[in-house]
């Protein structure tokens, strides 16, 4: 199975519980999952994310084997994964209301 990692996920963990100067092994943990591709980043993250002015550009641009970017033969399957994912969070808390229940940080879609 492979995971994809959004914007958010990214940018909560730095600003949160894993920020780069203490938690330098929960990085090294996502690089080493995407050298197995257990983990991708779509192209558009980076896009998103190069805008900043912190240490996450400087990091995405230091491990660009991370991303992915759709080929035309997928493409087509985007929208029901797209789908999917949005009925799966209907009808789910805020992130507001779960971060009183779990002590660990949550990335919930926007919408």
């Amino acid at each position: 199975m492979v995971y994809v990692l959004d914007s958010n996920i990214l940018a909560t963990s730095r600003r949160t519980h894993f920020p780069f100067e203490e938690k330098t092994g929960f990085w090294e943990l996502l690089v080493d999952l995407g050298k197995k591709r257990m983990i991708i980043i779509p192209e558009r993250v980076f896009e998103e994310i190069g805008k900043g002015n912190d240490e996450l550009p400087d990091w995405l641009a230091k491990n660009k084997f991370l991303f992915w970017k759709p080929t035309s033969s997928c493409r087509h399957k985007l929208t029901h994964v797209i789908q999917a994912y949005e009925s799966i969070w209907e009808g789910v808390p805020s992130e507001s209301q779960i971060s009183s229940w779990v002590p660990i940080p949550i990335s919930l879609p926007m919408h």
